[in-house]
């Protein structure tokens, strides 16, 4: 949603052209600010996002971001959760 309403591509990557504080992020995204501000960490973490000089966010590995928000909207995240 975010990627297609406000992604620009610049030197092959997306940035996310628009400011958006932790908790519209999670708002957007249906979560609380401190599991998206735990999402964002990890994603830069593992390199599939960084962030530009002005806070946007820029997507490094899109088909990986695309991925882990399959598993998580098929309900992956629930069941390995039950599991445990």
């Amino acid at each position: 949603m975010l990627r297609n309403n406000f992604g620009l591509t610049k030197e092959g990557q997306i940035i996310i052209d628009i400011l958006l504080s932790r908790q519209e992020l999670a708002n957007i995204i249906g979560t609380t600010s401190e599991q998206a501000t735990f999402f964002l960490s990890e994603f830069k973490k593992e390199g599939i996002i960084t962030f530009t000089e002005d806070k946007k966010i820029q997507i490094l590995k899109l088909e990986k971001l695309i991925s882990i928000s399959n598993m998580y909207s098929s309900g992956y995240h629930r069941n390995k959760r039950e599991q445990q």
